[in-house]
């Protein structure tokens, strides 16, 4: 059930927490609890429980911000950055601030458009790609730039090499053309 996804992702936050507690300058445990906070304040959000969302994703945002510092090479850590960032503004739009959710999308899409250049077959990064860009689209007070924006989305998953029946990707597809009305 979703409550226990919920408890099992909210423990794994708080192990990998007392992880850092024990060798605090450990890189590896820091991530985890960025991206267990940032994935369980997805959840949160979802679940309606906006303030605990919030919460959990400024945790997350400040380790990513400064593991990313520290080393601006690692794009498992940037890409995860700004998944994040994503999320914040899916929780920006939820609270009602379009201009806000707007600038934390187009900072997600500073971090990931040239990690795709680098890797264009790297699914995950163009995932994130197309789903920043719906996010955008979602957001922006410009009707002919979100229907661009979604038109760029279903040209990048007509481009997808493999998986194409992934459930992410089929979603993305699906929201992607709803857009279009």
């Amino acid at each position: 059930t979703c409550l226990a996804h919920l408890r099992r992702l909210g423990e794994a936050v708080d192990t990998a927490k007392e992880l850092t507690k024990v060798d605090p300058s450990n890189a590896g445990f820091q991530r985890d609890v960025a991206l267990y906070a940032a994935q369980l304040s997805r959840l949160r959000r979802l679940a309606g429980d906006l303030p605990t969302a919030q919460s959990l994703l400024a945790q997350s945002l400040s380790i990513y911000l400064a593991l990313t510092k520290q080393d601006a090479a690692n794009t498992d850590w940037q890409g995860e950055f700004a998944e994040a960032q994503i999320e914040h503004a899916a929780q920006e739009r939820a609270a009602g601030n379009a201009d806000a959710a707007g600038k934390h999308v187009q900072a997600a899409l500073a971090i990931l458009e040239p990690l795709v250049a680098k890797s264009p077959d790297d699914r995950s990064t163009v995932l994130a790609v197309i789903g920043a860009k719906l996010m955008l689209a979602t957001v922006t007070a410009d009707a002919q730039g979100a229907q661009q924006l979604r038109d760029d989305a279903l040209q990048a998953i007509q481009g997808v090499k493999s998986g194409r029946g992934v459930p992410r990707l089929l979603a993305l597809q699906v929201e992607a053309l709803a857009g279009r009305g």
